[in-house]
């Protein structure tokens, strides 16, 4: 499990944390397969009954990193498939999910919550 996601759970409320603060909790790779992991754990875990899902620190989310999304552009591919996968990943999931957006909602991450 990646630092880059926290997720913990209580009283049936499962928190999924970005957690790349001094990044503005920017969508790289790590995260991306650290919200995915951890959204299918949440699945099938029969105590959870909502997902939180919000920004460690000043921002909820700025977007993808723009910086690992440049490293590779010459690959093949939509940079935003990701994305798209977490998204439908949530929309197909049983469980109510709450963008806790606090501060900066960014591009993408505007997106992200308002997808919510």
């Amino acid at each position: 499990m990646s630092e880059e996601i926290l997720c913990t759970i209580k009283d049936g409320i499962a928190t999924v944390t970005l957690n790349r603060p001094e990044k503005r909790n920017a969508l790289n790779t790590a995260v991306l397969e650290g919200l995915k992991s951890n959204l299918r754990q949440l699945e099938a875990n029969t105590d959870v009954r909502v997902v939180v899902l919000r920004g460690e620190g000043k921002s909820f989310c700025s977007g993808l990193d723009l910086r690992e999304l440049s490293s590779h552009q010459s690959g093949a591919g939509d940079p935003e498939t990701g994305v798209t996968q977490i998204f439908q990943q949530i929309e197909r999931s049983r469980h109510p999910t709450i963008a806790m957006v606090q501060g900066d909602a960014l591009a993408g991450g505007m997106r992200t919550g308002a997808a919510l």
